[in-house]
């Protein structure tokens, strides 16, 4: 850098920078010119300092940073992630332009991640390297809740808004089926993964399905008792839809 020793002020004064209009500092935020009357991109008062395009900082570890090695915001080296951090832990906030990817971190395993893929508008949450907690896909209508990325047991509810439909899996869906749009509510097994055994709903056609390899239980202090019938063991009662009443024994 050049010294001013020695200079005289008409060979240099273009060179210096100034308040605007020659004015002191003041908490009215005037731009900051050179000697001539050049405007640069930053402006200053005694409150307030602002530069109005992209800047650079020096930089120290990998990428440009402002703050502490330990709280800063961050440039990596390539320029592609900007990181907000708070603490030895990792938290914060990491942006990804590139990716478009927005997580809010609680360490470096455990965050919340938002971003676009393939078109698609996504909420999830992640842990220990896979995605699990809360998956929200806004585009098509897709909100799961629980270990939807397969890191441990793949249990997880799916609520398909898009076909209205509410699922639950485990591996594979299983256990619970609410197909509202058809009217179709599904307890069980009801796609055959183990042992095909359900009990199926269907309100549409006014039908209800059991199946099971195996003995049908009912049980139960409010099964009918035979009443007027010749024998003393108790009944299912079945209600018809003219109200007459039908009874199916039960043997002991």
């Amino acid at each position: 850098m050049s010294s001013l020793t020695g200079s005289t002020i008409s060979s240099t004064y273009q060179s210096l920078l100034k308040i605007d209009g020659n004015n002191t500092l003041s908490a009215t935020l005037r731009n900051i010119t050179d000697g001539v009357g050049n405007i640069t991109p930053i402006s200053m008062s005694t409150t307030l300092l602002n530069i109005s395009t992209a800047f650079k900082l020096s930089s120290y570890g990998t990428g440009t940073r402002i703050g502490t090695a330990t709280y800063n915001l961050a440039v990596d080296a390539t320029g592609n992630v900007i990181e907000v951090l708070g603490g030895g832990g990792g938290g914060g906030t990491t942006i990804n332009p590139t990716n478009n990817i927005l997580p809010v971190r609680s360490n470096a395993t455990t965050f919340i991640d938002s971003f676009l893929e393939n078109g698609s508008t996504y909420l999830k949450t992640t842990y220990l390297g896979g995605y699990k907690g809360i998956g929200l896909e806004f585009t098509n209508n897709l909100y799961v809740f629980g270990d939807f990325d397969a890191t441990n047991n793949s249990t997880f509810l799916q609520i398909d808004d898009f076909n209205q439909i509410i699922q639950t899996y485990n591996g594979s869906a299983k256990g619970l089926k609410l197909d509202f749009a058809n009217r179709i509510y599904s307890l069980g097994d009801y796609n055959g993964i183990t042992n095909n055994t359900f009990i199926k709903v269907d309100d549409l056609s006014e039908r209800v399905q059991i199946n099971a390899n195996d003995t049908i239980v009912f049980s139960g202090t409010n099964l009918q008792e035979g009443g007027l019938l010749t024998y003393t063991e108790k009944n299912i009662k079945v209600i018809a839809p003219d109200g007459n009443n039908y009874y199916i024994p039960l043997y002991s």
